[in-house]
């Protein structure tokens, strides 16, 4: 076991000595030309240590480019809370809010270009939260208040666009609730007023704005009344512009929520309707952006009693609407699609008629070019769960499985993604050893036989078990994924391997934790030069960021030059 490490150190692949990994390398000859190295990763801590008992929360955040890393944390006074940007090469910290209780800030997001931070705290008043905006890097004084003056719990509800150059916020203002949209840098008083007024006993539900900043979208709902609304307004106004997509107080269907998928024109929402069953979310409807209400098309049709729709996603191309639900036989879940502009006519089940009490399971995931499906499912052998893979419009007939070969019964696929180039579709399952995950990668088509990808090696190192927590890197070249070292759960350690050709051994990227350390969470960069994770390795319950990072970080990079870091593909 390797010794406890100080920032700036780098653990080295996972068993053999990387000396002696080199060295087989070298001797096996023209068999080991399909076989590689890890990067020459440097480790560092990157969120500063602080006093005795200062920890970073669990909320944190990378830039789109992957230069600047944001979190909340007490990194300089313990006990003091605040927000922090960093760049990842661990360069100067920077805070960008006064200091808070520890809990005060409640959420944090990033401006699509990730040029600007925005957090949700009760700052200023204990219970009442305000919305605020910091360039990155800033400093406390830069930070600049959104909201108009409220009450009460003050923000309640917040959107950022995906581009734009306005937010949304629906807060108590100081005389009634209202729906405001505000320029990403403020001021306040730049606020537009965008609702039509709430009617006695409506509540916000959330709010949405299209991927490119043009229109704003308020759910609102009377629960006891079991009535709701959806507006749709320019996001810099004026009201007399809006429009309601959606607007019922005669049926007995409820409003959920809504959303605009990346690159659709239409507004997408679920309907929970009351039933002989109790409450049910048996309805999915779309509308264009800008109405009429009318133009609404029913996506769903009609439900077994006591069916709801149970989980769903849309295409990348803002085309298609997958989702899960018992439709035909209560508690019996198949997976469906439709295109999300309808009609409903071209609904189709996307998977064959399951085996007695088989079910589709909540993991499905959609292709990045939007042609495909690959599901989990005991579909030909009760509780015995396979991969699938499936046309996004179907037919059923077309699913192909992903496994190939004679298992156990008790052998299961739990998880699955497609690759970038979505050709590829990786999935954790227990083949090798019962309750023992590991990775496998396969052709999307179901082509050709399953490829195990984790504890294969040809250097033999520990076996290690898969977490249920593994992330594709965003070039599709390598997979990282926290792994049990001693009992299931342990999450002791961060690995990686890579999908072809592989490493001559599974790569462990952290050094060993302390007694009761873990890795809690992680991320790949968007680069795929490195890793962030989120861990108390160095002593136990004070939680820290790390980072594990092959780029090399040129002059003038604390300065952000272009020639220092050039923009992200």
């Amino acid at each position: 076991m390797s010794t406890p490490y100080s920032p700036g150190s780098k653990p080295c692949a996972a068993g053999a000595p990387l000396a002696l990994a080199m060295l087989l390398l070298l001797t096996v000859g023209a068999a080991r030309a399909q076989l590689s190295l890890p990067p020459d990763y440097a480790w560092r801590q990157l969120s500063p240590p602080g006093e005795v008992g200062s920890s970073v929360r669990s909320l944190w955040k990378i830039d789109p480019r992957g230069e600047w890393v944001v979190f909340v944390g007490d990194v300089e006074n313990a006990g003091a809370e605040a927000v922090y940007a960093m760049r990842r090469n661990g360069a100067a910290l920077h805070r960008l809010s006064a200091y808070g209780a520890p809990g005060s800030i409640a959420e944090l997001l990033l401006s699509g270009d990730g040029r600007r931070v925005f957090y949700l705290g009760d700052l200023e008043t204990d219970g009442r939260n305000e919305l605020w905006s910091a360039p990155i890097p800033g400093t406390p004084a830069s930070a600049v208040k959104l909201n108009v003056a409220v009450q009460g719990q003050g923000v309640e509800h917040w959107s950022v666009p995906a581009s734009g150059e306005r937010l949304v916020y629906a807060a108590e203002g100081v005389e009634e609730y209202g729906f405001w949209s505000v320029p990403l840098a403020g001021p306040a008083a730049a606020s537009v007023r965008l609702d039509p007024g709430l009617t006695p006993g409506e509540s916000f539900v959330g709010t949405a704005i299209s991927p490119e900043g043009a229109r704003a979208f308020l759910v609102l709902g009377d629960i006891a009344g079991q009535t709701s609304r959806i507006w749709s307004a320019p996001i810099d106004g004026p009201i007399g512009s809006g429009l309601f997509l959606f607007d019922e107080s005669s049926t007995s269907c409820f409003a959920t929520g809504g959303a605009v998928p990346s690159g659709s024109s239409r507004f997408f929402y679920l309907l929970s309707c009351d039933t002989p069953s109790g409450n049910r979310i048996n309805q999915a409807w779309s509308v264009p952006l800008a109405g009429p209400a009318a133009a609404a098309v029913s996506l769903a049709g009609s439900f077994v009693a006591g069916g709801a729709i149970a989980s769903a996603a849309f295409s990348s191309d803002g085309e298609f609407f997958v989702f899960r639900a018992d439709k035909s036989v209560d508690d019996q879940f198949d997976l469906w699609s439709v295109p999300l502009a309808g009609p409903l006519a071209e609904l189709v089940r996307l998977n064959p008629l399951l085996v007695g009490s088989g079910d589709v399971t909540s993991r499905y995931t959609i292709s990045p070019d939007s042609s495909r499906v690959a599901y989990v499912a005991d579909q030909t052998t009760d509780e015995t769960f396979r991969a699938w893979s499936v046309p996004i419009s179907g037919p059923s007939g077309s699913a192909t499985s992903l496994v190939s070969g004679i298992l156990p019964l008790n052998r299961d696929v739990t998880s699955l993604e497609f690759t970038p180039d979505s050709a590829t579709v990786v999935f954790r399952a227990d083949f090798a050893e019962d309750e023992r995950f590991d990775l496998y990668s396969v052709p999307a088509d179901g082509s050709a036989f399953q490829d195990q990808i984790t504890n294969d090696s040809s250097v033999p190192g520990p076996i290690r078990a898969v977490g249920s927590s593994w992330r594709l890197h965003p070039d599709g070249a390598r997979v990282a994924y926290i792994f049990d070292e001693s009992a299931p759960g342990d999450s002791r350690g961060l690995g990686e391997q890579r999908l072809s050709p592989r490493y001559i051994q599974d790569a462990q990227l952290n050094g060993d934790p302390v007694a009761g350390g873990r890795i809690f969470s992680f991320a790949v960069f968007p680069d795929s030069a490195g890793t962030i994770y989120f861990s108390d390795e160095l002593i136990d319950e004070r939680w820290h960021l790390f980072t594990v990072d092959s780029r090399i970080f040129g002059d003038g990079f604390e300065e952000g030059t272009t020639a220092a870091w050039p923009d992200a593909p």
